[in-house]
C-alpha cells in the first residue's frame, strides 16, 4: 500500500501531541500552575494542553481513514500484541536488573487502555467496512451526524454517562466511522488550508474561553474542564480539522519524506514506551512539575523539546525493536497465526 505521506505526518503530529499532554498533566505542569496566580504561563500551559488534546482522536480517525478502504488483516492485532508483550517484558526486566523489584503488569489496562479500547473495536472493522460500503452518501453523513449528536454533544452537555459510553471502543468507533467519510467523501476540500487551520485554532479557543467563562461565572467549585475531554465537541471537531488539512498537504520529496517515512511507522512504539508503568512512575510522574514556575515562553520551549526528546528516543528504541522483529520473522509468525486462527474459525463455526 502506498503511504500518504500527510497522514502520516499527522501519525507523528499526533504521537507528539500525545506526549506533550503527558507532560503538561502527568509531569505535573498543570499541577504546579494550579496553586499560583492564573497569569501568562497558566494560560499558555491550558492552551497547550487543550491544543494537544485531540492527539488521541486523531488516531482513531486515522484509523479510519486508512483502513476503511485497506484489505483488512487480522494479522495486524497480532503484531500490535506482540509489541505491548515486548516492551512489558523488557522494560520489566530492565528495572528489574536496575532495582531488584518486578511487578507483573496485565496486557491490557494500566498504561495502556488505548489498546484495550482499540482491540475491543478491531474485530468489528470488517463490518463496519461492509456497512460503509453500502451505505449512500447522505445515509452514512446522516449516520456521523447521530453517532456525534448522541454519543459526544448529548453527553457533553448533560454530563452524566446515560449509555454508560465513557472513552472506549464505541469511541473510537464513532471516530472510525468520521475518518472513513473523509477518506470517501472529502471534508472541507473547498476552503485553503490556512482557513482549515484557523477552524482548528478557533475550536482550541473556544474550549479555553469556555473554562475561564465557567469559572467566572459559577465560581471555584464549577467543573470548568467540562469541555476538556475526548469525546467533547469541540475537541472531536479540533482533530477532525487536523485530519481534513493533513489529508490535503503532499510532499514532493526529499529529506522531509525520509523522515515522516522513517517515524511515522515507530509513532504507537513511542506511546507503548513513554507510558509503560515503569517508566510513568520512575521517569513521567511530577518530574516536569518545575516548568510551572518558568516564566511561559520558556515554560512552552522547555514542554515542546522535551516532547520531541522523548518522541525521538522512544522512536530509536522502537526502531531497534522493528529491526529485531523483522529478523525474527514475527510478521510470518502473524500471518501464520491468523491463518491458523481462520481454519479453526471456520471449522468451528461451520463456515
Amino acid at each position: 500500500m502506498k503511504r500518504d505521506t500527510g497522514i502520516d505526518l499527522l501519525r507523528i503530529t499526533a504521537m507528539l501531541m500525545v506526549v506533550i499532554a503527558h507532560i503538561l498533566g502527568t509531569g505535573g505542569v498543570l499541577r504546579s500552575l494550579e496553586s499560583g496566580h492564573r497569569g501568562a504561563a497558566y494560560c499558555s500551559a491550558w492552551f497547550l494542553e487543550i491544543a494537544v488534546f485531540c492527539g488521541v482522536n486523531c488516531f482513531a480517525l486515522i484509523t479510519g481513514y486508512i483502513s476503511s478502504s485497506v484489505k483488512f488483516e487480522y494479522s495486524r492485532i497480532i503484531r500490535l500484541l506482540m509489541q505491548v508483550f515486548f516492551y512489558m517484558t523488557v522494560i520489566g526486566a530492565v528495572f528489574y536488573a536496575v532495582n531488584g523489584r518486578y511487578v507483573a503488569m496485565p496486557l491490557y489496562g494500566y498504561g495502556h487502555w488505548y489498546v484495550t479500547a482499540y482491540s475491543g473495536m478491531f474485530f468489528f472493522i470488517p463490518f463496519f467496512n461492509k456497512l460503509i460500503d453500502a451505505l449512500e452518501k447522505k445515509h452514512f453523513k446522516l449516520l456521523i451526524f447521530l453517532l456525534v449528536s448522541v454519543f459526544s454533544v448529548l453527553l457533553t452537555i448533560m454530563q452524566i454517562d446515560i449509555f454508560r459510553f465513557h472513552f472506549g471502543s464505541l469511541w473510537l468507533a464513532v471516530l472510525y466511522f468520521t475518518g472513513a467519510y473523509i477518506k470517501r467523501y472529502g471534508f472541507l476540500s473547498a476552503l485553503k488550508k490556512r482557513y482549515i487551520f484557523g477552524l482548528y485554532l478557533l475550536s482550541v479557543l473556544t474550549v479555553l474561553f469556555s473554562k475561564t467563562a465557567i469559572r467566572l461565572i459559577m465560581g471555584e467549585g464549577a467543573d470548568e474542564n467540562v469541555f476538556i475531554t475526548h469525546t467533547s465537541p469541540f475537541i472531536f471537531l479540533s482533530a477532525v480539522f487536523l485530519l481534513a488539512l493533513f489529508s490535503r498537504i503532499k510532499f514532493k520529496g526529499g529529506l522531509i519524506i525520509g523522515a515522516i517515512r522513517f517515524f511515522a511507522p515507530l509513532s504507537f512504539g513511542v506511546y507503548l514506551i513513554h507510558t509503560n508503568r515503569y517508566i510513568v512512575e520512575s521517569l513521567l510522574r511530577g518530574k516536569f512539575f518545575a516548568f510551572g514556575s518558568m516564566p511561559a515562553a520558556k515554560m512552552m520551549c522547555l514542554t515542546l523539546l522535551s516532547a520531541a526528546g522523548i518522541f525521538i528516543f522512544c522512536a530509536l528504541v522502537d526502531y531497534i525493536r522493528l529491526r529485531l522483529f523483522r529478523l525474527l520473522k514475527l510478521d510470518v509468525l502473524a500471518y501464520r497465526i491468523e491463518g491458523f486462527s481462520k481454519k479453526a474459525a471456520e471449522k468451528l463455526l461451520g463456515l
